[in-house]
């Protein structure tokens, strides 16, 4: 059982506040912080961030380390919760407290790291991490590869996030630029095409915004190798059942923020295995 449960800001690995949480247990302290990720999409769980602009931009994350020692933690020594075996209820009992569909009134950054702390004290699962995606320029990165002598044995994953350039419509591929380069849906599916002809390109992650459902459609149907879906689905079982249901896409990036506990994020992956597709796990950008 939890006996007590400690938080504390910290900063990133890109110098962002995040949140640690040592719970303390019957076999000892385990430790967690949650890792965000650069990009969010409109359905992702929502974080708590203080909004004081003079202290981290805003960004500070201080309330979500207050819900965690003044509402969550108390409320789970209380609820004499086995850490140990009980993963799915400690996240329904997180979700319960909530009470919101998205999280947004104690925070997912208050929720994950507990979440993640609850299931380091369970046995652990090790496995090899046996694929690494580099996401480099393609041009150099064939090159690189042709000079080492490893042409044909070395495959790319791109992940476009087009959902970050997505505008009223269009895509703006010059986004970086001063001149914007707007795109439409059919002609970024033409971009994507070529580069899937002329790279050794295994995985394309977002290709279209999540919002684009035609797009992924219609691409889906003659894409000759795995399509992931990252802002479309959100590690979220709705929406990996409708992308299923449309066959918009046939691969899942899991995020675990995205949704805001491990249980939920087992439920996502089950799901998407039921399907056949292939799962792809993100360490986030800004992980501790």
């Amino acid at each position: 059982m939890i006996r007590s449960i400690q938080a504390a800001q910290r900063l990133d690995s890109r110098g962002h506040p995040t949140v640690q949480v040592d719970p303390t247990t019957d076999k000892g302290t385990f430790r967690a912080t949650v890792p965000f990720g650069t990009s969010t999409d409109a359905n992702e769980a929502s974080e708590v961030r203080d909004k004081d602009s003079s202290a981290y931009g805003g960004k500070g994350a201080q309330k979500a380390v207050s819900n965690i020692e003044l509402v969550i933690g108390p409320a789970l020594v209380q609820s004499g919760l086995k850490v140990d075996t009980h993963q799915k209820m400690i996240d329904c009992f997180l979700n319960n407290l909530d009470g919101t569909h998205n999280k947004s009134k104690l925070g997912v950054n208050a929720f994950l790291d507990v979440s993640m702390a609850c299931a380091r004290v369970q046995p652990p699962l090790s496995q090899k991490q046996y694929k690494w995606v580099p996401h480099e320029a393609l041009d150099f990165l064939v090159e690189a590869v042709s000079l080492a002598g490893y042409t044909g044995r070395i495959k790319f994953a791109i992940d476009p996030a087009s959902s970050e350039f997505f505008r009223d419509g269009n895509y703006d591929i010059g986004f970086k630029d001063d001149k914007p380069n707007l795109q439409s849906p059919k002609q970024l599916a033409e971009l994507h095409r070529s580069l899937l002809q002329n790279h050794p390109i295994v995985l394309p992650g977002d290709p279209f915004a999540e919002t684009g459902w035609d797009s992924w459609i219609e691409f889906n149907q003659n894409c000759p190798i795995e399509l992931g879906g990252d802002d479309l689905l959100v590690t979220n079982t709705k929406d990996v059942q409708e992308a299923n249901d449309k066959r918009a896409c046939n691969s899942m990036l899991l995020k675990i923020n995205q949704i805001g506990t491990i249980s939920e994020g087992i439920e996502a992956a089950d799901l998407a295995y039921s399907f056949d597709w292939s799962i792809l796990v993100s360490h986030r950008s800004g992980l501790w």
